[in-house]
């Protein structure tokens, strides 16, 4: 039995500027679990970063974490963050820029169940 994980880009690099909302595309995540996501951003930039996850892909909530996520402040950062027992249907990522610019990478891989 072989264990399959998936990568999902979800931004590569996205130029971010001026006051802007960012949303990536939705993506299915039933039948996986473990999740790992990897943040960067290069540059000036400050906003928020936040995980939207949906069961009907309409209706959107930001997941909680215990411990918030870190955010752009102006200065460049990469980080991961793991998660267990994730159980909606869809996920995406959302990124507000409030000022400055810069790059802005999303990614996150999870074990495939199926």
């Amino acid at each position: 039995m072989f264990t399959r994980f998936n990568i999902w880009k979800q931004f590569d690099a996205l130029p971010v500027t001026g006051a802007n909302t960012y949303t990536s595309q939705r993506t299915d995540i039933n039948q996986r679990q473990n999740f790992s996501f990897m943040f960067s951003w290069v540059g000036t930039m400050t906003g928020t970063v936040s995980v939207e996850v949906s069961n009907d892909g309409t209706i959107w909530t930001d997941l909680s974490f215990n411990t918030p996520l870190l955010q752009p402040a102006g200065a460049d950062l990469v980080y991961g963050v793991n998660i267990n027992g994730l159980v909606f249907y869809f996920l995406r990522t959302k990124y507000i820029n409030t000022a400055g610019s810069g790059t802005f990478t999303s990614m996150f891989t999870s074990k495939d169940l199926s």
